[in-house]
């Protein structure tokens, strides 16, 4: 294709490359036998593309009529059933439940998701568990309500092992099902129980018990991610506690050798060593508000401690869970928006994380983000995300402090943001001294920085950090600036002008610095453009260096 000959075209790509460039790119197969003749040779062909079967009850007719030609081209390969039901027609929804039921012996996936809460769907999922299938691998059962499936003295619990015996993973969202006793002696590995009962349920609030027997029921786990929203449960006049949270000691202590991912909600106070672990999500709600009552549960503790002696607030477990976790990849911390109330003590050593790849924390207060960056070691720390920092009048400058001199050899991508709520403090104080982060930090490899929010930088620290990246030694890699402009507004010029002196001495490498104007998300552009006609300064007039100012 290089050498110019115009008779070389997609055309001359062998069946198989094309197969793989469409599955690549997950297209159907009734979109890629509309491309052309060839294509739909292809498409006809290729039975693995007809086995993937989407249903929905809100349009059963066209589900089935279309399900149907699917299986028959699929022929006899093993299918993966995607079914969404939220429709109120309960005879419609009867005939997908009976298809469903016949394909499921030679279903290698079944995924069931917005299921409403109905008393023929319990009918369904009971009939659902209790068929066999020698095929299947993965379930999924997910309601955006509670509902409720319990069984009675005489109704015989399903047992995974028997009735699916290649089932390999489990995701359970909004069901409420006595898991523990239909795992035992199965062959899971991975399993996800998300639990969100709002009144009494077959767990009677003792839903970290249910996750021990889980544990006890599987040996072999090996993603383990477990959630109950607790406080739910009770009015504004109830005292909440906190009996059924996850003690989890002794369950991890069983997996110690196996586990690799572990997301639960709230963190033991004790750990075992825990050499597989290689990912950690963390996701909690440290204050629920119940009718305008603020609720603030505790720390998990370990079996042979169970008062909640620390409060939830406390950085000491968190830095504990990375002492036992030294093989972590990844790690993910959500919503700890408390300021921490306790620190490590002085001699707490320094945590070598040498496999530690990637980090994300979502709403989590800056503080903490300071103690753990503080306490740990990371050489190869390749993507950093810090969304929707909480900040706080009295911490502003915890996380700036860390930053500068930041030793991160292999970190490519680093993105900061704060939370966009008024409520949070002052947002106009400062938090990182941007250009000092560049020159003096050893960040050889960053390719791609945005500080999006105002507040990070004040125009001191802004211009600062512009004319930094003058130099292509400072942050050599470095291909994307992204960062909220300050208030005064650095002008633009500057900015030009900084980016055409480094690009004219990086050559090839080119460097690309967009201005933000207010908040804005490193998810979502939607940004207003900055400056107008006459909104320029004196270095400026030239007008050839490319930069994006939004």
């Amino acid at each position: 294709m290089n050498s110019g000959d115009v008779s070389m075209t997609i055309d001359l790509l062998p069946d198989e490359l094309v197969l793989a460039i469409v599955r690549e790119a997950s297209l159907g197969p009734l979109r890629i036998g509309a491309v052309c003749s060839r294509w739909r040779q292809i498409g006809l062909t290729d039975k693995s593309l007809w086995t993937k079967i989407s249903l929905d009850d809100s349009r059963a007719d066209e589900s089935l009529i279309k399900a149907e030609y699917f299986v028959a081209r699929a022929g006899s390969l093993r299918l993966t059933i995607n079914r969404r039901g939220a429709g109120p027609d309960e005879e419609s929804a009867s005939r997908i439940d009976n298809y469903v039921l016949a394909l499921l012996p030679r279903c290698r996936s079944y995924e069931h998701s917005y299921i409403p809460d109905q008393l023929h769907r319990v009918a369904f999922i009971k009939a659902l568990l209790s068929a066999h299938s020698s095929t299947l691998e993965e379930l999924e059962l997910a309601s955006h309500q509670a509902l409720e499936v319990s069984f009675t003295d005489q109704q015989a619990i399903p047992v995974i092992a028997d009735h699916f015996p290649r089932l390999s993973s489990i995701f359970i969202v909004g069901v409420c099902l006595p898991l523990s006793q239909m795992l035992v002696s199965s062959q899971c590995t991975t399993v996800f129980d998300y639990h969100d009962c709002e009144g009494s349920c077959q767990h009677d609030e003792a839903f970290g018990e249910e996750i021990d027997r889980i544990v006890s029921a599987l040996p072999t786990l090996r993603v383990l991610k477990a959630d109950h929203q607790y406080g739910l449960l009770f009015d504004s006049e109830t005292e909440v506690t906190m009996t059924g949270y996850f003690h989890l000691f002794e369950a991890l202590v069983t997996l110690s050798f196996t586990i690799e991912e572990l997301g639960v909600t709230g963190v033991p106070t004790v750990w075992p060593s825990l050499r597989q672990l290689e990912t950690v999500s963390l996701p909690r709600l440290t204050e629920l508000r119940l009718a305008g009552r603020l609720v603030v549960p505790h720390v998990c503790q370990d079996e042979n401690n169970p008062s909640p002696t620390d409060s939830v607030d406390s950085v000491l477990p968190l830095l504990q869970l990375l002492v036992a976790a030294r093989n972590l990849i990844v790690l993910n911390l959500q919503l700890w928006y408390s300021i921490p109330s306790g620190t490590a003590p002085l001699d707490f050593p320094v945590i070598d994380l040498p496999r530690l790849e990637e980090v994300y924390f979502r709403e989590v207060h800056e503080v903490y983000a300071k103690r753990i960056f503080v306490a740990i070691r990371a050489p190869r720390l390749r993507s950093l995300t810090l969304a929707d920092t909480v900040r706080d009048d009295d911490t502003a400058y915890e996380l700036g402090e860390v930053m500068n001199a930041w030793d991160l050899p292999c970190l490519e991508v680093f993105r900061l943001s704060s939370l966009a709520d008024d409520s949070i403090g002052d947002l106009t104080f400062p938090a990182l001294a941007l250009g000092r982060m560049l020159r003096d930090g050893h960040l050889p490899r960053l390719q791609r920085l945005e500080v999006s929010s105002p507040g990070w930088v004040t125009e001191l620290h802004l211009r600062d950090a512009i004319d930094a990246i003058r130099d292509p030694n400072v942050a050599p890699s470095l291909l994307i600036l992204q960062v909220s402009n300050s208030s005064p507004p650095v002008h633009v010029g500057r900015v030009k002008g900084a980016e055409r002196e480094r690009n004219a001495r990086l050559g090839s490498r080119r460097l690309t610095i967009t201005l933000l104007s207010g908040y804005a998300s490193h998810e979502h552009d939607e940004d207003r453009r900055i400056g107008g006609e006459n909104d320029v300064a004196p270095e400026a007039e030239d007008d050839s260096a490319d930069v994006d100012i939004e």
